[in-house]
């Protein structure tokens, strides 16, 4: 299997004066193409652990590109976000 190098990128998206959203997204710098792995909702007085951290080390671990199956890729790192959304809507 052919190793590609994967980027990280963290999105906010501001809910109200108390509330955002913190989209984990990554890029696959071989296809140039992004995705969500997973996002969280974000207010002041939370406490956070190193969960999102996990979450990242274990969607790259387990990751192969020629898996089919394997979530989606999109074009566009908004077009990503917009279906990631649309995801977990219902």
């Amino acid at each position: 299997m052919k190793s590609h190098l994967l980027k990280q990128i963290t999105v906010w998206r501001k809910l109200s004066p108390s509330r955002a959203i913190r989209y984990n997204c990554m890029q696959n710098l071989h296809t140039e193409k992004f995705r969500v792995y997973s996002c969280d909702f974000v207010e002041p007085d939370l406490q956070y652990s190193d969960l999102q951290e996990r979450t990242l080390v274990e969607t790259i671990l387990m990751w192969n590109p020629e898996k089919k199956g394997e979530p989606k890729w999109f074009d566009d790192l908004e077009e990503a976000i917009l279906a990631h959304d649309r995801d977990f809507e219902n």
